[in-house]
């Protein structure tokens, strides 16, 4: 009974294994979300800075982008389902100490950087506490709001907006001196609604952190390596570079102030 009871654990185990070794990059299950300018669909094609690293990153490990399919779901199914689904890789996840031990991860490929944005005009702060002395624009309950709350909570007044387009709207008005959002999500719906990045200006930047590939537990470690080897091939090629600067705005001076939210 003992070497019955073995040997069907042996056979197990061998299955897991051969399971395991069977797993290639080409046939993960990629997820992501519907985030713009990160990752969207657009007439039935996946699009976004996102997007466009990881099929450059598979182009570099010689596996071809269109044979991979990339599935849009929401965040909570995304999630969820890479939690629990073997060689599924979530794209793009901002890698956090709580997050570290949940994922297998690849990248970095993208930094989260929220900027701090006036018109271009006289207006000029020579330190962040002095916007307490303004009003700023974010979204409600986006994380530009939490920024807010938390590091510029003492006479700070806020402006609150339901939509990016509209908080836009109310900077070119001047109904608020600044607005808070994240860079590449201000730039592309900016570029969307005929806005010219020109007429702003950064004062200052916030890092959210970086985002990576995150890989469900019980994918195969070459599996992640290798599409960690392909993120490397473009980073050193300059090719990751330039796909970011594609959706990054041309004027954001190289003075710009940067720090951590912490």
């Amino acid at each position: 009974m003992l070497l019955k009871t073995i040997s069907a654990s042996i056979f197990t185990l061998l299955i897991l294994c051969t399971s395991v070794l069977a797993q290639e990059l080409a046939d993960t299950f990629f997820i992501t979300e519907d985030l713009p300018p990160f990752s969207y669909s657009l007439n039935g094609e996946n699009k976004g800075l996102s997007v466009d690293i990881l099929k450059a990153a598979l182009r570099a490990a010689e596996i071809d982008p269109e044979s991979v399919k990339i599935h849009i779901y929401s965040w909570p199914r995304g999630m969820k389902t890479t939690l629990n689904r073997p060689n599924t890789c979530l794209f793009a996840t901002v890698r956090k100490a709580e997050r570290e031990n949940l994922f297998k991860w690849a990248g970095p490929i993208a930094d989260v950087d929220f900027a701090l944005v006036s018109l271009k005009n006289d207006l000029t702060i020579n330190d962040l506490s002095e916007i307490n002395n303004y009003t700023v624009g974010a979204l409600k309950t986006g994380i530009s709001h939490l920024i807010l709350k938390e590091k510029f909570h003492q006479g700070t007044r806020v402006e609150l907006s339901t939509t990016i387009l509209s908080m836009l709207k109310k900077l070119q008005r001047e109904r608020v001196d600044f607005i808070l959002e994240s860079e590449h999500t201000l730039h592309h719906v900016m570029m969307q609604n005929g806005f010219d990045w020109k007429n702003y200006k950064i004062h200052y930047v916030f890092n959210f952190g970086q985002t990576y590939f995150a890989f469900n537990k019980n994918t195969a470690d070459h599996i992640v390596q290798k599409l960690q080897d392909g993120i490397d091939k473009i980073r050193k090629s300059g090719e990751l570079s330039r796909i970011q600067n594609n959706y990054l705005p041309e004027t954001r001076p190289a003075s710009t102030p940067m720090g951590p939210i912490n």
